[in-house]
């Protein structure tokens, strides 16, 4: 992963997809024995990878943080995505928006996010929680990006006002 003080990175790339499946972590006893884990690029909408625009799953990605982020401050930010998430580093939960679950149990929210935790070791696990069921497209279809503090606020604020300024004209 490359970022640095002035330059963020995306998490775009090859993720780990658990297709119908709510997972933390990566213990293989927590997958359903009769699912395979599949590989997708991300970003990509539900309707994309399973030719459904509805759907849940998991997506998870090791990833190697660079030295100068160990026990720094490093900064998630989520842009709007169209369901609900809930997003997880290591096993702990850093951020939900909406209520992710099966249909009839998930609600939509659509907020961007700003997220950030303190790195012990270069290697992560990021993992996404994902459902849509209430919306005309769904999945992880926006680039998330990672960093320190001043190239990833400085996007998030950018991006919030763009379309904060959108939606007064």
């Amino acid at each position: 992963m490359n970022f640095d003080r002035h330059h963020n990175a995306r998490l775009d790339g090859v993720w780990n997809y658990y297709p119908n499946q709510l997972i933390i972590g990566s213990e293989e006893s927590q997958i359903s024995p009769s699912k395979t884990i599949k590989t997708v690029q991300l970003p990509a909408s539900f309707l994309s990878i399973s030719g459904q625009k509805d759907g849940l799953a998991t997506f998870q990605q090791h990833f190697k943080l660079p030295e100068s982020a160990v026990g720094q401050q490093i900064y998630l930010y989520i842009p709007y995505q169209y369901g609900a998430y809930q997003l997880f580093v290591d096993d702990r939960l850093l951020t939900k928006v909406g209520q992710v679950g099966v249909e009839g149990h998930h609600q939509t929210e659509m907020a961007p996010k700003l997220v950030s935790f303190f790195p012990n070791k270069t290697d992560v696990v990021i993992t996404l929680q994902v459902s849509s069921f209430q919306h005309i497209r769904g999945g992880l279809e926006n680039s998330i990006y990672i960093g320190f503090n001043k190239p990833i606020l400085h996007k998030f604020y950018r991006q919030v006002m763009e379309k904060t300024l959108l939606r007064l004209v």
